[in-house]
């Protein structure tokens, strides 16, 4: 997986997930979280299913990675509800919404959205950048359809925004939804 198919998905997490910019793609380079990312999986992998090791390596300090990554979930997630308003569209609305009800149902405590938005930034990075990555490798091999789907994109730029893809723009291109669906 490229480094680049890493900083748009978590640019993209960012804005669907919790409604901010981390804006990695931009700078051209990661933030400390998708390094504390790396290192988080490179220890599950080395670790396996082992029940003991996590414990006995949390218990000598060297997770430092791992607990940096809890930090940024709980920053993430008191930033977010201290930006709170009923205009925002991201996937911590509905836990913030559930936390905050009278009876909540999943969300009982701060805890819980902190988890839930380490499991976001973990999962949902790591997927979004390998289904990019297959997308592009599948168009390599088939130029034909990177050729008609180029060619059906196209139009669809600056329609709406000058310079620019919308959603509805994209939605019209079919030969997208075709290829987007196939994959």
């Amino acid at each position: 997986m490229t480094k680049a198919m890493l900083l748009v998905a978590f640019d993209n997490i960012g804005k669907v997930g919790f409604s901010r910019e981390f804006g990695t793609t931009t700078e051209g380079e990661g933030t400390k979280w998708l390094d504390h990312l790396e290192a988080f999986f490179t220890l599950v992998a080395r670790l396996g299913g082992l029940p003991w090791p996590p414990l006995i390596v949390k218990s000598t300090g060297v997770m430092g990675d791992v607990t940096e990554l809890e930090k940024i979930s709980v920053d993430i997630v008191e930033d977010r509800l201290m930006r709170d308003h009923p205009g925002m569209e991201d996937l911590l609305k509905y836990f913030i919404k559930d936390f905050r009800s009278e009876k909540p149902k999943s969300y009982f405590n701060k805890f819980d959205l902190y988890v839930e938005a380490g499991v976001v930034l973990i999962a949902a990075t790591e997927t979004s950048a390998a289904t990019m990555a297959w997308i592009f490798y599948y168009l390599t091999k088939h130029p034909e359809v990177r050729r008609k789907l180029t060619e059906e994109i196209k139009p669809a730029f600056g329609q709406t925004i000058h310079g620019e893809f919308t959603d509805a723009d994209l939605a019209r291109v079919e030969y997208l939804t075709a290829v987007h669906t196939c994959m």
